[in-house]
């Protein structure tokens, strides 16, 4: 896998539902990349209704814990300095 400090995701969906035909990001991907990659910063964004329902600052920091890797979540106007949060 490609190597990088940061990982930003656009995490649309919390879970993938398989009766939609387009494919979109979800958590068990999430999981997947930030485990391959191993960056030291994984930024979640772009958030569906189902993201938004389970509350994405809460998921990052589920995934930081259990993946002992800093994930945040983006909101409107975020901006990213990268130094802020390592």
């Amino acid at each position: 896998a490609y190597r990088s400090n940061i990982l930003i995701m656009n995490v649309v969906r919390y879970k993938q539902h398989e009766e939609f035909l387009i494919k979109h990001l979800n958590i068990e991907s999430v999981k997947k990349l930030l485990k391959n990659i191993k960056p030291e910063l994984g930024v979640l964004t772009h958030f569906g209704r189902t993201m938004l329902s389970a509350k994405p600052w809460v998921v990052a920091e589920e995934l930081s814990k259990e993946l002992n890797i800093k994930v945040i979540a983006a909101s409107d106007g975020f901006t990213l300095n990268y130094n802020d949060y390592l």
